[in-house]
């Protein structure tokens, strides 16, 4: 139970989406009267984009989609690339709004803002990047979201609302990474670029001020803020506005361990933010506080029934697979831009290679004459083409150590590799046992050079073998077969891989012990099944898998023994007729998060 109190503790986050989606109704928008068939036109195209942003403020996104969707087919057909940015944009609003995974509208958004980006539409990339650091800081990626919103300050936008609205989401997020002073610094720059009769956005920069003492532990100055707001404000807003300041009130309220107080307006918040897309944060909010503050008085049953929506809401929009897809589009995007900035400063630096060498051909074709030029000019293109080829293999060989062949040679000639799904791969973990023991008998630079030899040798048995190093996690050693390119007999390599590595760490144990000193003793744990692959980040990025698949194959290592090859049962049912391996059943094995697994040990008959 301690462990689901700390979960939902974590998950006291809220964001003010709905007044994001408040700065779309600056655009001036007319509605537009849509014919019984579809005319693929620029006008029609224009209209029913303008229409479909006014159905967006009206929050009717419902009836909105299908024409939106209409009008951004035409709009690719017709080639007006700023039309199919703007269509995307209000796609991924859309979707957005929906409480439903976030990695939909993160490629809309994505999408649209390379379309701006290359267009050079300022506003364009302002409302990209703004939904774009919402939608990380919702998912909880606050780093990531901080990039987004400073990247709206940079464009040196003129829109002082917008300029405020970036400072504001600045502020929430260094508020929940505890960076309290450049979240003061930010919600004070918010309110002096804001005009003073906007009731709703200073209402809400109030409201998450209070928050903010929340989170630093100031509770009873996070209540007097919140309750001064809520009389401030009584007669200029709506009740539905009060969503975040209720929801905020009773997370105070909860921290001062005033239960009821607590409940009161954890409840209030439920009931305005239930079935509302753009209220989603708060209805969180209010959920995770209605969770504790029930079991704090020992009302199980209303206690379970608010953690189960949190659970269900959570895992909506913010599971981790869902987060992973999100990083991994984000962090493709930004790659491949940096790839399209370097080749382009390439291509100039080729160009005015060229023309210096156009240059000195010219002045060497009038100082010398006949043989003497044709052979000093041959002399210096072969010298330079030489240079250049020696860097290719050098470049090509650094990204080798990097990436498998088959990712390097696609990133090469498509500027960027596409991640794939694979149905069956082997992953292989290893695992020192006494790792720690051992580096207490080690210097530094000798444990350093034990672990580099084992892994050295590992280095040259998946070579071997035809599987794929993946990485190393300090002592650990992941690697995987039928990938990049599936192969045959992936799965017996890998297991023949494991039983090698095996071999050797046994036999350097013995000869070690023979002199007197540690060595390593090891786990190894295989899993066969489906698994996603491709190129994470853009600085030091690396080739990596994800998926359940490797979850289980830790915890085949987790449960080994010194010595032995743990395999699972999908792996034993792929090589269980194979007269090479001789295999000895564990039975049922109960692992973390996995329930009871049934596990095998391989060996080699011969």
């Amino acid at each position: 139970m301690n462990v689901l109190f700390n979960f939902c503790i974590s998950l006291r986050l809220a964001l003010p989406l709905w007044i994001v989606f408040l700065t779309l109704s600056t655009l001036k928008v007319h509605s537009q009267s849509t014919p019984s068939e579809y005319t693929c036109s620029l006008a029609q195209v224009e209209n029913d984009i303008k229409a479909v942003t006014e159905l967006i403020n009206q929050s009717q996104q419902g009836s909105a989609s299908p024409k939106l969707r209409k009008a951004l087919q035409c709009a690719q057909k017709l080639g007006e690339k700023k039309l199919e940015a703007q269509a995307l944009l209000n796609l991924g609003i859309i979707e957005f709004r929906q409480v439903g995974p976030r990695d939909v509208p993160t490629k809309l958004f994505l999408e649209s803002l390379e379309l701006f980006t290359n267009l050079n539409d300022i506003e364009g990339i302002v409302r990209c990047n703004l939904q774009l650091g919402v939608l990380n800081f919702d998912i909880r990626n606050f780093e990531t979201a901080i990039n987004y919103f400073e990247n709206i300050l940079n464009t040196q936008t003129e829109n002082t609302r917008m300029r405020g609205l970036a400072h504001y989401l600045l502020a929430l997020s260094f508020s929940e990474l505890k960076e309290f002073e450049k979240a003061e610094e930010m919600f004070d720059l918010a309110v002096n670029e804001i005009e003073q009769t906007d009731n709703v956005f200073h209402l809400q920069i109030q409201a998450f001020k209070g928050k903010m003492y929340s989170n630093k532990g100031e509770n009873e100055r996070a209540v007097e803020i919140l309750e001064a707001v809520l009389i401030e404000h009584k007669e200029t807003i709506s009740e539905e506005g009060f969503a975040p300041i209720f929801a905020f009130l009773s997370t105070a309220h909860l921290q001062l361990q005033h239960y009821k107080k607590a409940i009161q307006f954890g409840k209030k918040a439920y009931n305005l933010s239930l079935g509302r897309g753009a209220n989603t944060v708060y209805l969180r909010e209010a959920e995770a506080s209605l969770y504790q503050a029930f079991y704090a008085i020992g009302k199980m049953d209303s206690a379970y029934f608010y953690l189960e929506a949190l659970k269900l809401l959570n895992d909506s929009i913010s599971s981790q697979q869902v987060v992973q897809r999100v990083t991994e589009m984000s962090g493709q995007y930004e790659f491949q831009q940096k790839l399209r900035t370097q080749k382009a400063q390439q291509e100039l630096k080729d160009r005015l290679a060229e023309k210096e060498i156009e240059r000195q051909k010219l002045i060497r074709n009038l100082l010398f004459l006949g043989f003497v030029l044709v052979g000093i000019f041959a002399f210096i293109f072969f010298r330079q083409r030489t240079k250049i080829s020696l860097e290719r293999d050098r470049s090509d060989n650094l990204l080798l150590n990097i990436l498998p062949e088959e990712i390097a040679q696609e990133l090469k000639e498509n500027g960027k590799a596409e991640a794939r799904n694979f149905d069956m791969v082997s992953i292989l973990f290893t695992d020192f046992k006494g790792f720690t023991e051992a580096s207490a008998k080690l210097t530094a630079g000798e444990l350093v050079s034990e672990v580099n030899t084992c892994f050295e040798a590992f280095d040259s048995i998946v070579e071997k073998y035809n599987i794929e190093k993946i990485k190393t996690i300090g002592d650990a050693y992941m690697a995987a077969g039928g990938l990049p390119v599936p192969t045959k007999h992936s799965v017996k390599n890998t297991v023949r891989a494991a039983l090698a590595m095996q071999t050797f760490v046994t036999k350097r144990k013995a000869e070690h012990a023979a002199k007197g000193k540690p060595a390593f003793e090891m786990r190894v744990g295989i899993h066969t099944g489906p698994v996603v692959a491709g190129i994470v980040g853009v600085k030091k990025f690396q080739y990596d898998i994800w998926g359940d698949t490797v979850n289980t194959a830790s915890r085949m290592e987790n449960h080994g023994e010194i010595g032995r090859v743990n395999i699972s049962k999908a792996t034993y049912e792929l090589l269980k007729d194979d007269p090479q391996f001789t295999f000895e059943s564990r039975g049922k094995i109960e692992a973390k998060g996995k329930g009871e697994i049934e596990m095998w040990f391989v060996s080699n008959r011969f």
